[in-house]
């Protein structure tokens, strides 16, 4: 399974949060893996029709720039949903925004951590 989050907008958004993060199952742990199919079953996105977030209609579209926006592609073998919601998300949604937001924080940082180990100073 590939999970794919792009995080737009918002009150004080930061670029590190904006772009496209992906996340896929077969890269992760087993607990993790497990947790993310359960977090992508819970939000209804693979089983529901397209607009329909957790069961629940797709929130209405406002204005403004302050509002974030989500925008979720999930790929399950040939099964593939992309949703777009803004806050405030479904518990469900909310709760795999936040594992996802998660794994693209530990990445960032082993990325950092590996980078200044492989960057040289030239002494």
């Amino acid at each position: 399974m590939r999970v794919e989050l792009r995080t737009e907008g918002g009150l004080g958004a930061f670029p590190g949060l904006s772009g496209t993060f992906a996340c896929e199952s077969q890269r992760l742990a087993e607990d993790d893996a497990r947790r993310l199919a359960a977090l992508v079953e819970a939000s209804g996105l693979l089983a529901g029709a397209a607009g329909v977030l957790g069961g629940a209609p797709a929130p209405i579209a406002r204005r403004g720039a302050d509002r974030r926006r989500y925008v979720l592609t999930i790929q399950d073998g040939s099964l593939r949903q992309t949703v777009t919601a803004e806050d405030p998300l479904t518990p469900a949604l909310a709760s795999l925004v936040a594992f996802l937001r998660e794994r693209q924080r530990a990445e960032r940082a082993l990325g950092r951590a590996s980078g200044r180990r492989g960057q040289g100073d030239g002494g």
